[in-house]
């Protein structure tokens, strides 16, 4: 999961220079209301306790990082690789 938090910042950044405040705003927006939710149904609902709030976390995180890549991913298609750099 650490990868995922650290490449919706690496996305989001790109997106703020861009001049796009909005769209991560909503996507950090989304993210947490689908952890919530999902916290909501897992930990008492259904009783999984931390693995609950741990699968919601996950779900937050990629719903964040999904609506931050989609306006991108033209561009992240071609991104190379470069030891160089």
């Amino acid at each position: 999961m650490f990868v995922l938090v650290l490449f919706g910042v690496a996305v989001r950044e790109v997106r703020w220079g861009e001049g796009d405040t909005r769209g991560p705003m909503r996507a950090a927006l989304a993210g947490n209301l689908v952890n919530f939710v999902l916290n909501l149904a897992l930990i008492p609902g259904a009783g999984w306790g931390v693995v609950g709030a741990g699968l919601a976390a996950l779900a937050g995180n990629v719903t964040e990082l999904a609506l931050l890549v989609l306006p991108v991913a033209g561009r992240l298609r071609g991104a190379r690789w470069d030891r160089a750099a």
